[in-house]
């Protein structure tokens, strides 16, 4: 604000406190002052300049960067303009008046009368309450003097440990961090095509960040090109964490393309991670046969001996089908399973389910088997596992060693 318009603005904020309350706009000002008045020039867009006729009648033209805030004054707001200066400055009367900003939700305005009844009464107990003062060993203190006591922090808007506090900031950034790197890669993959093609694939194949996890977890669902799904996935290898680890065991297991699963379990066996053979045994026990041999092959290829076990166990697996039986009748109708007929149906007249359970041999398995034990017993389950009880029976005691 230059000095002309600064001495202006302070006039003028003097007269407005001098003349009778009118409605009016309320600037606040970039050097902490208040000005009243009426704007002149209210559907200037973009805005450029204000044009404030005071209450005194004065216009003044004020830059757009001198006013920090616009406020329209409301009728409440008047009313507490005409009702101010009637009120004297002793304690009833500056509780009446915050009882009646209280009433009319100004919340700022009754504060101002509070504090101002506790520098002439600093034990008026309602005062103290409804500025949030609590009495404690014998003196008072606000609530938010209270919490700081105690090692809080005001946090977005609310109290908490400076523990609590760092970590929200790191989740915080971790999630920046994160959002990131979906644009990185994306980029990445458009340069693919583009005479920055080689320079690119360097990149991504040396990715070695953990926030791009769930970019690459993302990519590798999306991306249609095999080739890239793979330095992809070679990416994985380079990073630091359990998560990169389980994401190219999912690969191995589920990816519907054999050469993407094959080279997520190539890199996994490169990797000799000790922690990887559990991942697959405990994919011996899914409900998806295919899953089942994807894990056994992947057992076969890591040579873990407590495979073993786990692998007699899922030789063969039983499969519950049901089969649709009959034609559907000529009326078309379904039966419900409610009381009275109600409820969801869905068999038409004539037709019937019947459950099989099938037997089904999973190949992979017993090849994994094989490889680990140099014994093949085939698909017969029992004697697979007579066989391995017997490893496992112990040595006879001998009674004369103490």
């Amino acid at each position: 604000m230059n000095a002309r318009a600064a001495a202006i603005a302070v006039v003028a904020s003097q007269l407005a406190l001098c003349a009778p309350a009118v409605r009016a706009d309320i600037f606040q000002l970039a050097n902490q002052g208040t000005l009243r008045g009426q704007l002149l020039n209210p559907e200037e867009t973009p805005r450029k300049k204000y044009v404030v006729r005071t209450s005194s009648g004065a216009v003044v033209t004020l830059d757009r960067a001198q006013v920090v805030k616009l406020h329209r004054e409301t009728s409440r707001e008047l009313e507490y303009e005409k009702r101010m200066p009637t009120h004297a400055d002793t304690v009833d009367s500056q509780w009446e008046l915050a009882e009646w900003c209280r009433e009319n939700k100004l919340n700022a305005q009754r504060n101002r009368h509070l504090e101002r009844i506790l520098e002439l009464d600093p034990n008026h107990v309602l005062a103290r309450r409804a500025l949030n003062y609590m009495q404690i060993d014998g003196g008072w203190k606000t609530r938010e003097q209270v919490q700081k006591d105690r090692g809080f922090v005001r946090y977005n808007g609310e109290w908490k440990l400076p523990q609590e506090i760092e970590l929200l900031e790191k989740q915080k950034k971790d999630k920046l961090a994160e959002r990131q790197w979906f644009g990185r890669l994306n980029k990445l993959r458009d340069e693919l095509h583009s005479e920055k093609a080689a320079e690119a694939t360097a990149k991504l194949r040396a990715i070695n960040d953990p926030y791009a996890l769930k970019a690459i977890a993302e990519a590798l669902q999306t991306e249609p090109n095999q080739q890239v799904r793979i330095w992809l996935l070679e990416s994985l290898t380079k990073i630091p964490s359990p998560e990169a680890t389980m994401l190219l065991v999912g690969v191995a297991l589920h990816d519907g393309i054999e050469e993407v699963r094959l080279s997520a379990l190539d890199f996994l066996v490169e990797q000799k991670n000790p922690e990887v053979p559990a991942m697959f045994i405990a994919a011996l026990k899914d409900n998806n046969v295919q899953v089942i041999n994807r894990a056994a092959h992947a057992l076969k290829r890591l040579k873990h001996p407590a495979a073993i076990g786990p692998l007699i166990d899922a030789l063969v697996s039983v499969q519950k089908i049901d089969i649709v039986e009959g034609q559907p009748g000529g009326i078309g109708a379904t039966f419900g399973k409610g009381p009275g007929g109600t409820g969801g149906g869905g068999l038409s007249v004539g037709q019937s389910v019947r459950t099989e359970y099938r037997t089904i041999q999973n190949p992979e398995v017993l090849d994994a088997l094989i490889k680990l034990t140099g014994n093949n017993f085939e698909h017969n389950v029992n004697a697979w596992k007579a066989w391995f009880a017997q490893q496992k029976k112990p040595e006879t005691l001998d009674g004369r060693r103490g």
